[in-house]
């Protein structure tokens, strides 16, 4: 596989395996990050991140010539950047980051076209939901608990009247040397045009709440990105929670998974009235 790819690349080189589709290419004269794409699904978010980049967003995006057909999918070479995981501390400068991200995506010539690709999704996810909620789909081993969840009118992954915008959803980073917020992953944009809250709830649940760190990091997070007042996060969260079973209702996924769906919704319920107190 290896040898493949580097004569896909056609640079002579050391690779270094990260994960079973992803490299290091180091050589002379190279030092590169390698994605094999096998089902093409990230050269839509490439695109996006192409197209954000100068509008002083910062990306990483494919060196010119990329990508290349590689295996019936795509092979991608990008600039290595040393970074590092965001830390609580680093939750302020996300602030700032994120608002420029969002303003650059809601000026995207296709964002109308993601708007309306985002309604079909909450309307197919919506009428799963009420399959589940009657109890006609019986969805994981703890089907009882997916359908009470489905039932609960207060947790509304539609926000119907809500203003929505294109969200990222996808991963942020330290550039290491810079100390920059360095987005990744734009393959879920297209799909994503939703209230910003959920776009909150995600960083305050990934970098906060799931690593126990204190919840008061979130509020010069919030403030920096320009948000005014409560957003109600706990519910936002577990809105989240019931979306996410509506979209594995018909994916073979282990109980493990499952397990890990639910745990997280004991933990949001435990910090449910410290999520929703806060604001910027």
């Amino acid at each position: 596989m290896q040898d493949k790819i580097l004569q896909a690349l056609g640079i002579e080189g050391s690779l270094e395996s990260l994960s079973p589709h992803t490299f290091r290419l180091r050589s002379d004269k190279h030092d590169l990050f390698i994605r094999v794409d096998k089902d093409k699904s990230h050269a839509t978010g490439n695109a996006i991140a192409a197209w954000v980049a100068p509008q002083g967003v910062n990306v990483n995006v494919p060196l010119p010539g990329y990508p290349r057909d590689f295996e019936g999918g795509h092979i991608l070479a990008y600039p290595w950047r040393d970074t590092r995981p965001l830390t609580p501390t680093d939750l302020p400068a996300l602030g700032h980051a994120l608002r420029r991200l969002h303003n650059a995506l809601g000026r995207h010539p296709d964002a109308s076209r993601w708007r309306n690709a985002t309604d079909k999704l909450l309307l197919d996810l919506t009428a799963i939901r009420v399959r589940i909620a009657s109890g006609e789909l019986k969805v994981s081993p703890y089907y009882d608990g997916v359908a009470d969840l489905a039932r609960n009118e207060s947790y509304d992954f539609v926000m119907h009247g809500s203003p929505r915008i294109a969200c990222h959803m996808g991963d942020a980073r330290v550039d290491a040397q810079t100390g920059d917020i360095v987005f990744f992953n734009f393959r879920n944009v297209p799909h994503a045009c939703l209230p910003a809250a959920f776009e909150f709830a995600r960083v305050i649940e990934h970098h906060l709440l799931q690593t126990g760190a204190d919840l008061s990091h979130a509020r010069l997070f919030l403030k920096n990105y320009g948000v005014e007042g409560r957003l109600d996060l706990g519910r936002i969260m577990l809105s989240n929670i019931v979306r996410a079973c509506c979209a594995l209702a018909n994916v073979n996924i282990p109980a493990s998974q499952w397990q890990k769906i639910f745990d997280l919704y004991n933990l949001i319920r435990k910090n449910e009235a410290a999520l929703n107190a806060l604001e910027a």
